[in-house]
């Protein structure tokens, strides 16, 4: 899986420093980005990565912490930097809202791709979504988390159409783990359902079910 989003919250795709090649991200750099001294880690990575073993900032309790305060791109005023805080704190909680609709969300969510089904949507209603998560996930090439908690039976046009163009469609992003976030309540109204589209995911892709979003882990 590519991790596009740092340590710290930054979405890599959009920084000025990755468009202009002055870094290539903290995950594939180690966290040796281009403002440190050479072979010197950053020291939201150092405290984040290398001392703590978190997967990102948002796992520590202290976020944002007077690392962060004092890591900060000399170019920012004062309001500029409480804004890029409170932006990267929101990424890493949260994750970016990439795509809404009355019938589904799609976020940009801790390198993955989240769709959050709001209430049951059919056609064009059910495909915008999708496509919008297949446009990330083709875009980052990561995983995609479906929160099914609100699920309901698809169109049987729906689903031939998941079958025949939306997962060969996703096998080609580099998505190798497909989550489905599931209760005990549409576990039982929607379970058929559910490991139909289990089986035929599990044709090109990892899936696991779990009942909570903290349960989603590498």
């Amino acid at each position: 899986m590519s991790k596009s989003v740092s340590v710290c919250g930054i979405d890599c795709s959009v920084c000025y420093c990755f468009e202009k090649s002055m870094c290539t991200g903290c995950d594939s750099n180690k966290g040796k980005v281009f403002h440190c001294p050479p072979d010197t880690e950053c020291a939201i990575y150092g405290c984040c990565v290398t001392k703590h073993g978190y997967r990102d900032c948002s796992e520590c309790g202290e976020l944002p912490c007077e690392i962060w305060n004092s890591t900060r791109d000399p170019k920012y005023s004062d309001e500029e930097f409480a804004k890029n805080i409170a932006d990267r704190v929101e990424m890493l909680k949260n994750g970016r809202l990439c795509f809404s609709s009355e019938y589904a969300d799609v976020r940009l969510w801790k390198n993955r791709v989240l769709l959050t089904w709001k209430k049951e949507a059919k056609f064009e209603n059910y495909r915008s979504p999708t496509c919008a998560a297949l446009e990330l996930m083709g875009k980052y090439s990561c995983d995609l988390v479906i929160d099914a908690r609100n699920g309901f039976e698809d169109e049987k046009a729906d689903v031939e159409w998941g079958f025949t163009f939306l997962l060969p469609e996703m096998a080609k992003t580099g998505c190798k783990t497909v989550w489905f976030i599931m209760n005990e309540v549409n576990e039982n109204e929607i379970g058929e359902e559910m490991d139909m589209w289990g089986t035929e995911f599990g044709k090109y892709f990892t899936v696991r079910k779990v009942d909570s979003s903290e349960k989603v882990s590498d």
